[in-house]
């Protein structure tokens, strides 16, 4: 399981959504098939750990390497 992590580092959804510069929709349906976990605080409030949003941005870049560098 996870450290805790202070509420104060959590990033909203929008938080979240503005550096990838895609829509918090999206961002929802991303965490569907958990591409973001989210940390629930209520079932309204949803929080993603920094960490999270890193790993998400280095899989997809890495990702995209890969695609290009195909023959």
């Amino acid at each position: 399981m996870p450290d805790p992590v202070p509420a104060d580092r959590l990033l909203t959804l929008r938080q979240v959504a503005e550096p990838l510069n895609v829509s918090v929709r999206y961002v929802r349906t991303l965490r569907q098939p958990g591409a973001v976990p989210v940390v629930p605080l209520s079932p309204r409030c949803l929080r993603v750990r920094p960490e999270d949003l890193d790993r998400l941005v280095e899989e997809r870049m890495a990702s995209r390497r890969l695609r290009r560098a195909r023959p």
